[in-house]
């Protein structure tokens, strides 16, 4: 396959650029998370069935965990997350739905957690079989059906959280979701809220001022209607 060299080198940067969107910072202390389950069976479902399950989870270590992502193996899986670090031997929960709208047969779906763990990354799985027919062949599946519409997926190539050399301000870019409105929320690595900015033009980037934070780092999340959050750690120098 001919590709030519400005094409390819845009290609490793995008490669690149998605990489280091979901690393943590190699500065933020390690704990450890253990859930209670990691894959959920839904049994037999219709196609066009939106299936929910709620998995828990337990911050075993000495540090308070920060998930940064959450990502599912394909559109139709939507995961959502806490968005406030937790602190060592608290619960939270992850919930993930998946839409069967135009899926048949065995499915095996998988979510990738992204935290300040070792490893990073943690896996959750959704199985199960998705009927042609009109009547699921699983009664109680039925409490686990939501007709919530699945949200899009935030490209992260395209969301630009960065501090100035200053560290008074963090500018966070949301320019390409424009003219969505978004919700910026900061916590404390103790789960501790901090603020919340609503921000109704996203056009310009916008400027999160902290010159009045503690040093240390803290977890930002952005909400867009529609779209799945996203969490960040920042830091103030």
């Amino acid at each position: 396959m001919k590709m030519y060299p400005l094409l390819f080198l845009a290609f490793i940067f995008s490669l690149t650029t998605n990489a280091q969107a979901t690393q943590i910072d190699e500065s933020i202390p390690v704990t450890q998370m253990e859930f209670t389950e990691t894959s959920f069976y839904f049994g037999k479902i219709k196609s066009g069935d939106i299936v929910q399950n709620v998995f828990e989870l337990t911050n075993t270590g000495d540090e308070p965990l920060i998930i940064t992502g959450a990502k599912g193996s394909c559109g139709c899986t939507v995961p959502d997350w806490p968005m406030e670090p937790i602190a060592p031997g608290e619960n939270a929960y992850i919930t993930v739905q998946f839409n069967s709208k135009g899926k048949k047969g065995q499915q095996q779906k998988r979510v990738t957690i992204t935290a300040n763990t070792d490893p990073q990354k943690s896996f959750l799985t959704f199985k199960g079989e998705v009927e042609k027919s009109e009547v699921a062949a699983t009664a109680d599946i039925s409490t686990k059906i939501t007709k919530r519409t699945p949200q899009k997926k935030v490209d992260l190539a395209n969301i630009q959280v960065f501090p100035n050399p200053t560290s008074d301000f963090v500018n966070i870019d949301l320019s390409k979701y424009a003219p969505n409105k978004a919700v910026i929320e900061v916590y404390s690595m103790t789960g501790e809220f901090v603020e919340r900015q609503q921000l109704n033009q996203l056009e310009v980037p916008f400027k999160l001022d902290i010159s009045s934070y503690p040093k240390g780092n803290y977890s930002l999340s952005i909400t867009m209607e529609n779209y799945n959050r996203l969490s960040q750690v920042i830091s103030k120098q």
